[in-house]
C-alpha cells in the first residue's frame, strides 16, 4: 500500500486522480480491501495517541506507525461492515464502514469528501469509501457532530432513525439512539432541511437552531450557549439538569446501570462540567458535596445504587 496515498485519502486531501488511484488500487484485489480495512481502522485511532501521531511521518515510519498501534487497538470496539453495492448514476462499487465509539470513549473521522464527523460515546457512525454522483449520505445512531464540506452538487443527507438531515455545506449536532425515544439536532452554521421520515413533513433551520422531538412532541427553540458540545473535547456538561437528566447521561457515556431510590434527589438541579475520562463517581462524588446521599457500586454487574 503507498501509504501516503492512503493518509491523503482517509484525511480528504486527496485529489480527485488520487482519489480514483487508491480506489482502483483497492478494487484490484480482495487481499488489498482487508489491508485498507486494517489500515483505516488505526487511521481512525490515531486521534487517541496523538504522540504516535506526531512519528508518522515517513512511509516507512508510518508502517511501523501502523504496527505499534495494532498492539494498542483492542482497547477499542469498531464494528467493521463492507459490501458492494451499485446505483444507477455510479456502477463502481463502493466500499463501507460502520465505526463504532465505546462507552465513555469519542473519536474523531475525516470522510472521503474532507468532511469532519465527531462521534460521542456508544454512538455508530456508517458511510462509504467513495460518495456516490448524485448526493454523500451517513448513517448516525448516537450522536455525532459534523463540519460538512461545501458541495452545491452534491447534498449531505444523514439519516437516523426518524429524520434524515440534508446539508451543503454547515455545522451542526445530532443526537438519535435507535433504543432512545428522543431525537434532536441543533444547527451551528449554514442552513439544513430536517425531513421526518413518519410525518413527511420539512422544517428549515437556520443557524442557532435546535429543533427535539420527545415521542412526537417536538420543539423548536434558539441556543445561547454552545457548551452541550463541550463532550468534542472531553468535557461532560449539564445545565440546570434534573437528576434524572444526570443518571441517564452516566448510563449513556460510562455504560452502567443507575438505580435511584432516594426520593429527595428527584426535585435537585445541577449546572456544572466534569472531564469524562474521571467515570461516573467522580460527578456522584461532587453531587454528593451538595445533597444529602450516599451510593454502592456492584462492580460484577456494573450497578450504582444511589440511596
Amino acid at each position: 500500500m503507498n501509504y501516503t496515498l492512503f493518509r491523503k485519502y482517509c484525511s480528504g486531501k486527496a485529489t480527485w486522480e488520487e482519489k480514483k488511484e487508491f480506489l482502483d488500487w483497492i478494487d484490484s484485489h480482495p487481499a488489498h480491501k482487508e489491508e485498507y480495512m486494517q489500515a483505516r481502522r488505526i487511521f481512525d485511532f490515531q486521534i487517541w495517541n496523538p504522540e504516535l501521531q506526531k512519528n508518522a511521518k515517513s512511509d516507512k515510519r508510518l508502517y511501523l506507525y501502523f504496527k505499534q498501534c495494532l498492539k494498542v487497538v483492542a482497547i477499542f470496539i469498531f464494528a467493521w461492515v463492507f459490501f458492494w453495492y451499485y446505483s444507477a448514476n455510479d456502477e463502481k462499487s463502493a466500499l463501507c464502514h460502520s465505526v463504532y465509539v465505546p462507552a465513555g470513549q469519542r473519536a474523531e473521522i475525516s470522510l472521503p469528501d474532507g468532511s469532519k464527523v465527531w462521534l460521542n460515546s456508544k454512538t455508530t457512525l456508517t458511510y462509504p469509501l467513495w460518495f456516490g454522483d448524485n448526493e454523500r449520505m451517513v448513517t448516525v445512531n448516537g450522536e455525532a457532530y459534523f463540519e460538512v464540506a461545501k458541495d452545491t452538487e452534491h447534498p449531505f443527507i444523514v439519516q437516523t432513525k426518524k429524520y434524515n438531515i440534508q446539508v451543503l455545506g454547515t455545522e451542526f449536532n445530532v443526537i438519535s439512539y435507535e433504543d432512545y425515544p428522543y431525537f434532536e439536532t441543533t444547527l451551528l452554521k449554514g442552513s439544513v432541511k430536517l425531513s421526518s421520515k413518519e410525518s413527511g413533513n420539512d422544517i428549515l433551520m437556520q443557524p442557532n437552531m435546535r429543533v427535539s422531538d420527545m415521542g412526537g412532541h417536538i420543539v423548536n427553540e434558539i441556543i445561547s450557549s454552545k457548551n452541550q458540545f463541550l463532550w468534542r473535547d472531553g468535557i461532560l456538561f449539564f445545565n440546570n439538569a434534573s437528576i434524572g437528566q444526570i443518571m441517564k447521561k452516566l448510563e449513556l457515556y460510562y455504560d452502567v446501570k443507575i438505580i435511584l431510590r432516594n426520593a429527595s434527589l428527584k426535585n435537585i438541579k445541577y449546572t456544572g462540567k466534569f472531564r469524562i475520562k474521571y467515570g461516573a463517581e467522580q460527578v456522584l462524588k461532587v453531587l454528593q458535596i451538595y445533597n444529602d446521599f450516599s451510593y454502592q457500586k456492584d462492580e460484577e454487574n456494573n450497578v450504582i445504587t444511589i440511596q
